[in-house]
């Protein structure tokens, strides 16, 4: 049987050992997790600027008053739209034949599918900075 030593190539292979410095290697799964986690994190919180205490709580306190800002803006804008669209319909009732109602009509359509863009995307456009807050 051929030992390794035997084999043609062996006399190009490096005579010194190197060896590797790693930490630990776990062997336990939740071992694992926690260190893929910490990783994780790490990585993430890496691509966000460091800032005081002081500076990210006052960030903290003007993001919950602009949340706050854009739910009460919401409801408002959905109260007026929707106050538009049964006045319309209202008056759509009277004068069916009116054109210019049913464009109204379509035009207070637009600006509630517009308004659920906008509040939705802010929305999302919050929840991205709640992750930056997790962050701090």
């Amino acid at each position: 049987m051929l030992k390794d030593q035997d084999l043609p190539w062996e006399q190009y292979a490096k005579s010194s050992v190197t060896t590797v410095n790693c930490q630990k290697i776990t062997t336990g799964y939740d071992d694992m997790m926690q260190e893929l986690n910490i990783s994780h994190a790490l990585g993430v919180a890496s691509k966000f600027e460091t800032m005081s205490f002081v500076e990210a709580e006052k960030l903290f306190k003007k993001f919950q008053h602009l949340k706050t800002v854009l739910e009460t803006l919401y409801g408002s804008l959905r109260v007026q739209t929707d106050t538009t669209r049964a006045t319309v319909m209202t008056l759509k009732l009277d004068a069916p034949q009116n054109q210019q109602f049913c464009q109204l009509n379509e035009c207070a359509l637009k600006i509630d599918r517009l308004l659920d863009e906008f509040y939705f995307t802010s929305k999302y456009a919050n929840h991205l900075e709640s992750n930056y807050f997790q962050h701090l």
